[in-house]
């Protein structure tokens, strides 16, 4: 579990910028603010670019809110990855615009614009944007 127990119970705001990492440490960074912000991702990009991404984070005792926003690239959620990052949380991706696809055990959702994933943050899933990403994100406990 994340520690969840240890959140203040007033919001909690947190900003994280690629903008002044070295674009080879990018990456890492960013994957390494998201599991602690968010939920957990492997992080890849499209044709060897440079990431750039931006998240701003409000934090609840049971809900975190994010503003993300990124270059293309492909966000992975493995089993391996859930067992180190377990959440006990329910995602819920926003789609604002852009191309992307979310897939997962069953198959596979091509969001639009104005529609959002709801998935099971500990349950696998793959997502991708190829225009880059621009979406709010909210995680909830299970309990909640």
């Amino acid at each position: 579990m994340t520690g969840r127990q240890d959140e203040p119970s007033s919001p909690r705001l947190l900003r994280f910028s690629t903008g002044r990492v070295p674009a080879s440490h990018r990456i890492e960074h960013w994957a390494s603010h998201d599991a602690e912000a968010l939920i957990g991702l492997d992080i890849r990009t499209l044709e060897n670019s440079p990431l750039m991404a931006e998240e701003i984070n409000l934090h609840f005792p049971a809900r975190r809110f994010a503003r993300v926003k990124g270059s293309a690239q492909i966000a992975e959620r493995s089993e391996r990855l859930i067992a180190e990052h377990t959440t006990g949380d329910v995602a819920m991706f926003f789609a604002l615009g852009g191309k992307a696809f979310f897939q997962h055990s069953t198959g596979m959702i091509l969001p639009t614009a104005g529609r959002a994933v709801l998935h099971d943050a500990d349950q696998p899933f793959v997502r991708g944007f190829s225009y880059g990403v621009r979406e709010p994100a909210l995680t909830v406990s299970r309990e909640e």
